[in-house]
């Protein structure tokens, strides 16, 4: 009798393969019998050891920027970070025009030593020049081309520092727009009651 209900119990197990544990107690005579199924091996393909994540354990992404609840302040606030943002503002111009004139500065020392130096060479090849020719119309074509050389040079960095003035001119001018254009919105920010986004303030350096 026994050996028959042992059948039974492996043909259950073999027609139900994958249920974590069947057990089966049968007591017959003073005989107990008891069976534990062994889980059915995986899929092929499937993931072994990789934990799924439910639904609530999904941590939501951030919100963008333009998305995010403004952070409310009273008119006194809206006041004083006013006056600190055109204080910044002012300070960013001051600091633009100040590393201008030293961009200037060196650019004058720089033509200087570069006209130094030619100077310096064509005095040395006039001299030589002049030895090897005494003659009076010789010497007189050389210094006319001489002339014409140095007024060159002069004109070119003449030309120079127009040219990097004017540059420094379109920047100053650029970034006088670009403060208008972020005072509006930082103005009209404090207006709404609403602190204005941290990118309209200057950027440190």
């Amino acid at each position: 009798m026994t050996n028959l209900l042992a059948q039974s119990f492996n043909q259950i197990r073999k027609s139900s393969p994958g249920r974590s544990i069947v057990l089966g107690l049968i007591v017959f005579g003073g005989v107990a019998w008891a069976s534990q199924d062994v889980p059915a091996p995986a899929a092929a393909g499937a993931s072994v050891g990789v934990p799924s994540v439910a639904p609530s354990e999904v941590v939501p992404s951030s919100l963008p920027d333009g998305l995010a609840t403004p952070v409310q302040i009273t008119p006194a606030e809206g006041k004083k970070l006013l006056h600190e943002f055109t204080r910044a503002q002012s300070s960013e111009l001051r600091a633009l025009e100040h590393r201008q004139k030293l961009e200037m500065r060196e650019l004058k020392a720089s033509q200087s030593a570069r006209q130094k130096e030619w100077e310096n060479k064509e005095r040395d090849a006039r001299h030589k020049y002049f030895e090897e020719h005494r003659r009076g119309p010789e010497r007189r074509a050389y210094i006319k081309d001489f002339m014409e050389r140095r007024k060159g040079l002069l004109q070119a960095m003449s030309e120079e520092k127009t040219q990097r003035a004017h540059a420094q001119e379109v920047r100053v001018k650029s970034l006088k727009e670009d403060q208008s254009a972020r005072l509006k919105e930082f103005q009209a920010a404090i207006k709404r009651g609403e602190r204005p986004p941290e990118k309209l303030w200057p950027s440190p350096g």
